[in-house]
């Protein structure tokens, strides 16, 4: 059996957060090298089962990577033993992801694992990400996350919704905090159809609700910090989808607070960087989450992009 390290431990947890990775975006979250941390892996799995290889073939290019890695039996149980994981959270953590999830979870996770690089390395900045698919996060007896909400919309009617992460970026020597929620969206079709359409209408409505209502303030007792409203980060999985997403943020607004980009963009530049279209507008220069700090986080990163240790 292979000799369990701490480096170790502090991969499995991050598998236990995420359900499933890519050996790239576990080198990201840790700043280890993407090729060591492959073989690491695939050492774990073969001679001792801590790591479990999902072979499912998600096809070539950014993001798509052929293997996937998730936490196993015996690694959820070593981080029991490390007093790293409840012992009742062991099912949820080895419980298999439907295969029809996967590349929803990894666009969500690219956003997960960047932000950890960020704050990792950026000593001004603080940051934590929310995953509703997370199988660590709060739940409700229902079995709803912490991040499940209500709108009362203009009808009257009250709709619940649950964004795929939160998070919040907060500059700890201005004491300014940021809060994000992201939708990632795959689509069916790489041109929205009419139902597409009014699906992602529906969505933005909720979000505008939402702002107005205020209810985003909860998560001010949560992070300790005064908010003053929220970007709506809309992650979409291709060019096309992005641009038929931006098209429908235009034609509903106020929609300022609405970013658009593509994944790969995300995973080329990262998510620091200015690849967010602001309410849609594709006409304008894209835009960074970090505003007037973008050049000064460049700085510290040293120009690497998110891949960069």
């Amino acid at each position: 059996m292979a000799r369990i390290m701490q480096t170790d431990l502090d991969v499995l947890v991050l598998l236990a957060e995420l359900r499933l990775a890519t050996a790239d975006q576990l080198a990201v979250a840790t700043g280890a090298n993407a090729e060591a941390m492959g073989r690491r892996l695939r050492q774990l799995s073969s001679e001792s089962s801590y790591v479990r290889i999902l072979t499912q073939d998600l096809g070539t290019g950014p993001g798509r990577p052929r293997n996937l890695f998730a936490l196993g039996k015996v690694g959820a149980q070593a981080l029991v033993e490390a007093d790293r994981l409840p012992p009742e959270r062991v099912d949820a953590v080895v419980a298999p992801s439907a295969p029809v999830t996967h590349r929803h979870l990894l666009m969500g996770n690219s956003v997960w694992v960047q932000l950890r690089s960020i704050q990792r390395r950026v000593p001004f900045l603080e940051a934590t990400y929310l995953a509703t698919h997370s199988p660590l996060i709060e739940r409700s007896e229902g079995g709803a996350s912490v991040l499940h909400d209500h709108v009362a919309m203009g009808d009257g009617c009250v709709i619940g919704f649950e964004p795929d992460g939160v998070f919040y970026l907060r500059h700890l020597e201005m004491d300014k905090t940021l809060l994000f929620f992201l939708e990632a969206d795959r689509g069916t079709e790489p041109r929205a159809t009419l139902s597409e359409r009014a699906a992602i209408v529906q969505k933005l409505k909720l979000y505008q609700q939402y702002l107005a209502s205020e209810g985003y303030r909860r998560y001010e007792k949560r992070w300790g910090s005064a908010l003053k409203g929220f970007r709506l980060l809309i992650l979409a999985e291709t060019a096309q989808r992005t641009r038929a997403i931006c098209r429908s943020v235009q034609e509903c607004p106020p929609s300022s607070f609405v970013w658009v980009a593509e994944h790969n963009s995300l995973l080329t530049l990262g998510l620091h960087a200015p690849i967010w279209n602001v309410g849609g507008n594709v006409e304008l220069a894209a835009q960074s989450i970090l505003g007037s700090q973008y050049e000064r986080v460049c700085n510290v990163l040293g120009n690497g992009g998110p891949n960069a240790h």
